[in-house]
């Protein structure tokens, strides 16, 4: 498990439980975590993302971006980025920091990948129902389609292996993979960062 403690330090413990280990210092504007097979990934509200190997050091600057980064997603060679305040989902390389980005989104606030696709929430204008959730190839930005629309108020999102998984200040929908409309669950969740099934 991969975490960030009250004093800026992200650490690492076993799933099973055992002691906690620390990998390197963060800013306290670090927003989002990620992890692929070598590194642990964040965004930081100040324009950065940033890594360090799972087995801890120094951390590294992968790429300073135009605005503002949230949510973050990793696939193979690539960084996905969601830029709630630019309106904007970015393509990042791992290796090499160049950058695609896709504008005209309506605040896109989480994101996730399969092995196919790109997935993010646009929360649209808070208290109405303009959120979508959108879809694009992965490595193709530009095709983006939009999947559903008329959401109300989405924070989170999830991509599993069955469904796309997404929550509200007091809802969460599963979306079957296999067809038909979303299923509802109702609780109060308050501002959920993440969901997942």
């Amino acid at each position: 498990i991969y975490f960030v403690r009250p004093d800026n330090v992200i650490g690492r413990m076993p799933v099973l439980g055992g002691p906690i280990e620390d990998l390197t210092s963060v800013a306290p504007v670090l927003e989002r975590l990620k992890i692929d097979d070598e590194f642990v990934y964040w965004t930081e509200h100040n324009a950065t993302i940033l890594r360090v190997p799972k087995t801890g050091g120094d951390a590294e600057i992968v790429k300073t971006i135009s605005g503002n980064p949230v949510s973050i997603a990793a696939h193979d060679d690539e960084l996905y980025i969601a830029l709630p305040e630019q309106g904007a989902v970015v393509t990042v390389s791992k290796r090499t920091g160049a950058e695609t980005q896709l504008a005209g989104q309506d605040r896109p606030v989480d994101l996730g990948v399969d092995a196919e696709h790109v997935y993010w929430i646009n929360q649209g204008l808070p208290g109405g129902a303009t959120g979508e959730l959108v879809r694009a190839p992965l490595r193709k930005l530009e095709d983006a389609e939009v999947i559903r629309s008329a959401l109300e108020d989405p924070l989170s999102l999830g991509v599993t292996a069955d469904a796309i998984v997404w929550a509200t200040y007091d809802r969460a929908f599963r979306l079957p993979r296999g067809g038909g409309g979303p299923q509802m669950f109702e609780a109060a969740f308050g501002e959920p960062k993440g969901v997942t099934e």
